[in-house]
């Protein structure tokens, strides 16, 4: 079976970001599947050639792939059949729905892979003018986009012989496209997971001599945020709630792991050093230096780990998801840690039945009391104890390829 996959950003400077990372641990595997050939289709950079092989992979490139799909789509459905698929999983927004049609006359299967929810207004209520207008948040423009899209367009695309399957990773996400309209047996969840063998549990006395190493004192709670610098991750909301938190408690610290992009020299990497310094200089405007740490750029795995484990509370309160779902979230549940996030998506999904703490986005004091009430509280073995079992149990990358191929193969089946 020829699976051919389109997706826009696919390199190797994204591969452990989401939604990419996704797509390359299931890819890898099932190329190495007896009987299996996968090809995925992306856009061309300028360190990039139009062909290569990334594990197994092999990448063909065009430029400007959205805009050539939206604009007709006759060159990218001359690169799709040069693949000579069997099934073709176009991987993007629900807006997918817009340019699809353009597709059509490929005549093999098309399975479309949502990786983010329906739109909502409200949740954008969020999100402030400087955000809107960051050069770096075209998938928040996306997301404006598919909110003027009608849902009759969305759902009738879903449900036309055009789309033969359809793939999302949560079934938060699959009742929203119920909601509106979409055939629930056209829908597979396809769930994402960690890497599990990353687990790192450490008891007191190991846990103190790393909080030394690290500078950090064994009565300072510990709050930690990681991932990108972007603000639409609410680092900002992290940083208003310390304001509201040290007046109650000094005796916290929070420490944010800024992530920027591996390619520190592209478009990218620069905007998010821009966003590096709106927070550093949002700290010195709330006289924070000293309850809050920044460090900037990629922390190894190793590192992140250690301040993984000895921090207290893990805080991600995204104000918008780029990609669902969050695989920060799997990796600090999988250490024990609470996490508090925002009430968005497949977060309110895994955060249920007190595996977390959700709270709305943009509220840094609704933050700032969950992060005092674990402070002074009882519940956080509780939460931990949730949150680790939950995430233990999730499946593994090779059973997860393996109920994606069954889907496939049901799919071609059934075309």
């Amino acid at each position: 079976m020829n699976v051919t996959v389109v997706c826009e950003g696919f390199n190797r400077d994204s591969l452990l970001l989401q939604p990419w990372r996704r797509v390359y641990e299931i890819s890898k595997r099932m190329g190495a599947k007896e009987g299996v050939s996968v090809t995925i289709i992306s856009n061309g950079r300028s360190t990039s050639s139009n062909q290569e092989v990334i594990d197994g992979i092999s990448i063909k490139r065009i430029d400007k792939l959205m805009l050539r799909s939206f604009i007709g789509g006759k060159k990218i459905k001359g690169l799709i059949l040069e693949t000579a698929p069997d099934v073709v999983i176009w991987y993007g927004t629900p807006f997918s729905a817009f340019y699809l049609n353009n597709i059509r006359t490929i005549n093999e299967p098309i399975v479309w892979d949502f990786d983010m929810d329906l739109p909502n207004l409200t949740n954008l209520k969020a999100i402030s003018v400087r955000e809107f207008f960051h050069p770096d948040h075209r998938s928040l423009f996306i997301h404006l986009l598919t909110l003027m899209l009608p849902k009759l367009i969305i759902k009738n695309i879903a449900n036309s012989t055009l789309i033969s399957g359809i793939i999302v990773p949560s079934q938060c996400i699959k009742m929203s496209l119920v909601k509106i309209g979409v055939l629930p047996n056209k829908i597979e969840v396809i769930s994402s997971t960690i890497n599990k063998t990353d687990n790192m549990s450490l008891n007191k006395s190991e846990r103190d001599v790393l909080r030394s190493k690290l500078d950090l004192s064994k009565e300072e709670f510990v709050m930690l945020y990681f991932g990108s610098p972007c603000t639409l991750r609410g680092t900002d909301t992290a940083i208003l709630s310390m304001k509201k938190i040290v007046i109650a408690n000094t005796n916290v610290k929070l420490i944010l792991l800024s992530r920027r992009d591996l390619n520190d020299f592209s478009i990218k990497g620069k905007n998010l050093e821009d966003e590096e310094r709106y927070l550093k200089n949002l700290v010195k405007k709330l006289n924070l230096e000293r309850n809050v740490m920044i460090f900037p750029g990629l922390m190894e795995k190793s590192k992140l780990k250690e301040y993984l484990s000895v921090s207290d509370v893990v805080v991600l309160p995204f104000k918008f998801i780029f990609s669902e779902p969050p695989l920060a979230i799997f990796e600090a549940m999988l250490l024990g840690k609470t996490v508090i996030a925002t009430n968005l998506g497949t977060i309110s999904e895994i955060l249920s039945n007190d595996r977390g703490i959700l709270i709305k986005p943009n509220r840094p004091s609704e933050l700032a009391k969950a992060v005092l009430s674990l402070k002074s509280g009882s519940r956080n073995s509780e939460i931990n104890e949730k949150a680790m079992k939950f995430a233990s149990t999730l499946p593994d990358w090779d059973a997860i390829t393996e109920n994606l191929l069954c889907f496939l193969f049901r799919v071609t089946q059934n075309h």
